[in-house]
């Protein structure tokens, strides 16, 4: 039972909410991209499978993106003027930046298996 007091305690404190590794909704997205194009299955699909494959996560990953409130919503590129947010505490911009690193870290993810199979296809052409 004191489990439980010092628990609520901690809830209640808006300071002491724990930083959870992530969004739980992009892990699951880092999951789908994971079974869509890095599984056993995707080596044998065709290019337009893999790339339709590609825009679905996409589409998905955008769909997130727009979810998330706007001042902590990562941005479709990195800037050299974004600058820290002063105002959030220790662990809310350690949260902050772990989900704008899990964003990009998913969009290379996604796009860089199709890379791969242009780099190793020698009926692709770079002219």
């Amino acid at each position: 039972m004191p489990d439980v007091v010092v628990l609520l305690l901690f809830f209640l404190d808006k300071s002491l909410i724990p930083l959870l590794p992530g969004d739980l909704q992009l892990s699951m997205l880092k999951h789908k991209a994971y079974q869509l194009l890095y599984s056993n299955e995707p080596l044998v699909q065709s290019d337009i499978e893999v790339i339709r494959a590609i825009r679905e996560l996409d589409h998905e990953l955008e769909n997130w993106r727009i979810t998330i409130p706007k001042f902590l919503r990562p941005a479709l590129s990195i800037s050299v003027s974004i600058t820290p947010m002063p105002d959030l505490k220790l662990q809310q911009g350690m949260q902050h930046i772990i989900l704008h690193l899990g964003y990009h870290h998913l969009v290379v993810t996604i796009h860089q298996i199709g890379v791969k199979r242009i780099a190793n296809n020698p009926d692709y052409s770079f002219q």
